[in-house]
């Protein structure tokens, strides 16, 4: 029988484990230990590792933003990760974006053109090309959207479809269809970007504070409200002024660096 874990046991094996190894321990140090709750019950309990280990007073790791890492030192922190999961070369873009002390997977996406492209620069195993990759019917690719957005209570979003292995990427649906929301409406998906977003009352805490820490690593310089608001597929600053009571309060909260205006 799966062992069951409270809110309470998973914060008290957490400060353990830091005082076991010496230091803030990440998703790679507790993956192969028998003795360690499932990652994914932290994920579950508090939206995300990082604030897993902030509920529990612990070190959380703020990504850098994205312009800040030489194409040297991402491709060296690839293959670092690589070789502490499975040393194999098959580094998922999960995997990375899961990673506490990685740049997150889109920032590879964005340097190098495609996850693919990143791993085959590391010198890392890579899956099917593009003349390869498989064919995909109209039909099969808006049954996708639908099956993905089932497990959702908010608006299907591009990252989505890019966090979950085995599916096309979101350009695909993008060129076959003629955009991403031309895609969602077929499949008879909610679209945003027309003055719908996801309500705000869908988003936890946590979930808010990853998604303002991943869109800062997006932009080059300070995220500002308007940089926030020109991205369709996150929640618009005012949720996060109605959330924690103000911009910078947000940015604070989630440990981006500071702004002076919009």
């Amino acid at each position: 029988m799966t062992q069951q874990y409270s809110r309470d046991d998973l914060l008290e094996y957490l400060q353990r484990l830091t005082e076991e190894l010496g230091h803030s321990p990440r998703i790679v140090d507790i993956r192969d230990r028998t003795d360690a709750p499932p990652v994914s019950r932290f994920k579950n309990e508090f939206g995300s590792w990082n604030a897993a280990k902030d509920a529990a007073g612990l070190t959380t790791f703020q990504q850098r933003g994205q312009g800040s890492y030489s194409d040297t030192e991402l491709l060296d922190l690839l293959r670092q990760l690589d070789t502490e999961l499975r040393g194999d070369g098959s580094v998922t873009k999960q995997e990375m974006q899961d990673a506490d002390g990685y740049p997150s997977a889109q920032t590879y996406k964005r340097r190098f053109g495609s996850w693919n492209a990143a791993k085959e620069q590391a010198g890392l195993t890579t899956i099917a090309e593009d003349d390869t990759r498989p064919r995909y019917t109209d039909g099969e690719l808006l049954a996708m959207l639908q099956d993905l957005a089932a497990d959702l209570d908010r608006p299907l979003l591009k990252r989505d479809v890019e966090e979950t292995e085995d599916y096309p990427d979101p350009t695909t649906f993008e060129r076959r269809f003629g955009s991403w929301n031309a895609a969602k409406e077929q499949a008879g998906l909610t679209t945003i970007g027309k003055g719908e977003t996801p309500r705000p009352d869908s988003y936890t805490d946590a979930e808010l504070l990853d998604l303002l820490r991943q869109r800062a690593a997006e932009v080059t310089g300070t995220l500002t409200e308007n940089a926030m608001d020109a991205a369709p597929d996150y929640p618009n600053s005012s949720t996060y002024r109605r959330r924690f009571g103000s911009w910078q309060a947000a940015k604070e909260k989630a440990g981006v660096q500071k702004s002076s205006g919009k």
